[in-house]
């Protein structure tokens, strides 16, 4: 009893005292102007002595506040992308605190025949949020600037698993818009395969630039994962990364973030792999779509394609040079989903359903079984020694069934 009475006690100490002003905040106008920052507000003052303090985040990375520049930058360059998927549903999310209503999702099929969805596909709600571009982008570049405020409170200090979860609280004790608060602490999840996704469109926004910061900057220092080795759970962001771009309904061009960095692509595609697979997907029709995928997408393919956004960014060929202050960000003149091969997850995710939905269809099979007959014969004469054309040659038919199977 006496112990957990003297926890209380310096827990609500500390909450006092984080209710405060802090007493240097003389020396911290130069970080609230550089963030925005009221120095009235409890949170305000401590995003201000985190960044004035000059806390590393990691020594090739820069400190926490130059990160928080960078996901601030970003974040405000996702979120319209983020609206955008949920623009059709305004009406009928309305009313909907949570955000997560769940649709019809398209089937595949496992190896017995059954078909089943590949992933749920609830979707990012607009909550009481404005559908004004110019809200919606401003909402994001507040919670991003406040989402590692909570770090340097006294709270957090003493109680590190607190961490987010007291930043929401402080944040609506000041009075700040609901979905601000939520991103304290929603931006740290999924923490794990079990966790579930942010659904609020400004959680979403912080995020996904939280986490895709955190891949382009390891990436861009060499400090990519090796074996079982991973001590920036750089796996556990990228699956992040995907789990709330795939059950929010979100489509993102990738490329348009990591760059040049084509080893980081395939890493997100290595973590949907595994996601996929945990869900029930065929592991051959997810190497199938990954594969035809290789090649360059026409930007007609898919329902929409994401809109190029204002805001900084790097050339595509100084990832590695960039200082902390510039690593990821969206350039106005890339990120159309389609122009690159594979790197929108969601399609491939659409993808892989579409093809198992049509392999279980009499058509799906009777082209399985002769495209499998064709490969067996090929490889027959490949045995043989035979030589194989590299084109058709069409005078050689003679058959109508040749003819029109080639038409075709």
């Amino acid at each position: 009893g006496k112990v957990v009475r003297a926890r209380l006690s310096d827990a609500l100490y500390f909450w006092t005292t984080d209710q405060g002003d802090l007493p240097d905040l003389a020396e911290l106008e130069a970080s609230a102007e550089k963030f925005g920052l009221d120095l009235k507000k409890p949170l305000d003052q401590r995003m201000a002595r985190l960044d004035h303090l000059g806390v590393t985040f990691h020594a090739k990375l820069g400190t926490q506040g130059e990160r928080v520049e960078r996901i601030k930058r970003l974040a405000e360059e996702l979120a319209p992308i983020v609206a955008q998927s949920i623009s059709p549903l305004e009406e009928e999310m309305a009313g909907r605190p949570e955000g997560v209503a769940a649709r019809e999702a398209p089937a595949s099929s496992d190896r017995d025949g059954a078909s089943h969805p590949v992933v749920p596909t609830p979707s990012v709600a607009f909550g009481d949020i404005s559908p004004s571009r110019g809200e919606i982008i401003a909402l994001a570049g507040r919670a991003a600037v406040l989402a590692k405020a909570d770090l340097t409170t006294e709270v957090v200090g003493e109680f590190p698993e607190l961490q987010g979860a007291m930043g929401r609280k402080y944040a609506l004790l000041q009075g700040e818009h609901a979905s601000v608060a939520a991103a304290a602490e929603e931006h740290y999840k999924p923490q794990g395969p079990s966790d579930r996704v942010p659904s609020d469109l400004v959680s979403v926004a912080v995020a996904l630039a939280d986490k895709l910061d955190t891949l382009v900057g390891f990436w861009a220092i060499d400090e990519k994962p090796t074996g079982s080795k991973d001590p920036y759970a750089l796996r556990r962001a990228a699956l992040g990364v995907v789990r709330i771009l795939v059950e929010n309904n979100i489509r993102l061009a990738l490329i348009s973030i990591v760059g040049t960095a084509s080893d980081l692509l395939s890493f997100f595609h290595d973590r949907l792999k595994v996601y996929l697979r945990d869900q029930g997907a065929r592991h051959d029709l997810i190497d199938a779509v990954l594969a035809a995928g290789s090649r360059p997408i026409s930007p007609l393919e898919g329902e929409m394609s994401a809109k190029p956004t204002e805001g900084g960014a790097i050339p595509p060929t100084s990832q590695r040079e960039a200082p902390p202050s510039a690593l990821p960000g969206i350039s106005p003149t890339r990120g159309e989903i389609g122009q690159s091969p594979n790197d929108d997850l969601l399609q491939i995710v659409r993808r892989v359903e579409a093809l198992g939905s049509f392999l279980d269809t009499e058509d799906g099979k009777n082209l399985l079984a002769g495209t499998k007959r064709a490969a067996n014969i090929l490889a027959a004469e490949e045995k043989k020694k035979t030589a194989v054309a590299e084109t058709v040659e069409p005078a050689l038919f003679r058959e109508d069934a040749e003819k029109s199977l080639f038409a075709a």
